[in-house]
């Protein structure tokens, strides 16, 4: 969903997209159930859901990610800003972006394995990756690319259609987060073999968002299921962002490599 539209694609191939995040998740709100009446159906939920992300020139939003693996008995935790805007210009299309994410994993016994911290920006023009963690040993690394010219509005729409495909979710009551009224979703994919697979969704009733999903993987003779939450906080859409979070100099002392040339 959207942190992983923001993060995975830039970050493809770093331990961001090899690590499975942890933590217990303890549910502390409860969807209140209306009439069925008064609830829309699944499939016309996800088209106006298609047609708010179609309609997206911008988006603003913290995000905090949290990930209990079984298998590894690991815990993590990933917090980032992200921030996009898309505009024309002589007959093309600007796509710019900004993200700052910070990536924890941990160990049940309290060892940290990975401590990361990344910066991107893309103007544009190019785009600019600052990185800095354990496999840094602490210093600060910096690279200067091409722009990606990244279609969020595509990936968003493409990965959300995946989640009504994979758990068919329906719109099961109301819950009041974020200071905004939700629909809560549920669903379950097909069970295979001995792993079942739920997920919960809250969508924004104003912005049509998603601005929490929880995800479980129960395996068999496991004790507890492997969980997935996404909170995303502070969610704007369509709204002026700072020009000064898309532009980047890059530290002094810094090693910067230019990718640009290659």
């Amino acid at each position: 969903m959207l942190l992983d539209n923001c993060v995975a694609p830039q970050l493809k191939g770093t331990a961001i997209n090899k690590w499975k995040f942890a933590l217990p998740v303890v549910l502390l709100t409860a969807a209140i159930t209306l009439p069925a009446t008064a609830l829309p159906a699944s499939q016309e939920l996800l088209d106006k859901m298609l047609a708010a992300v179609a309609a997206m020139q911008s988006l603003e939003v913290d995000a905090s990610f949290t990930n209990w693996d079984q298998a590894n008995s690991s815990s993590g935790l990933l917090q980032a800003h992200f921030a996009m805007d898309t505009s024309a210009k002589d007959g093309k299309t600007i796509r710019r972006e900004f993200l700052t994410a910070k990536i924890t994993k941990t160990k049940r016994d309290g060892k940290v394995e990975v401590f990361q911290e990344h910066k991107i920006i893309d103007d544009g023009t190019f785009q600019w990756w600052e990185q800095r963690g354990l496999d840094t040993k602490g210093l600060l690394t910096v690279s200067k690319q091409i722009a990606k010219s990244f279609d969020w509005a595509d990936q968003i729409a493409r990965d959300t259609k995946e989640d009504w495909k994979l758990y068919g979710p329906k719109v099961v009551g109301e819950d009041l987060i974020h200071g905004q009224k939700m629909y809560v979703l549920e669903g379950a994919a097909p069970q295979d073999g001995t792993e079942k697979k739920s997920m919960r969704l809250w969508v924004g009733q104003d912005d049509l968002f998603v601005h929490r999903r929880i995800a479980t993987d129960q395996r068999e003779n496991e004790p507890e299921p492997n969980t997935d939450t996404r909170e995303f906080l502070n969610l704007k859409v369509n709204w002026k962002i700072d020009p000064a979070l898309f532009t980047y100099t890059p530290p002094e002392g810094a090693t910067v490599t230019d990718d640009t040339k290659h």
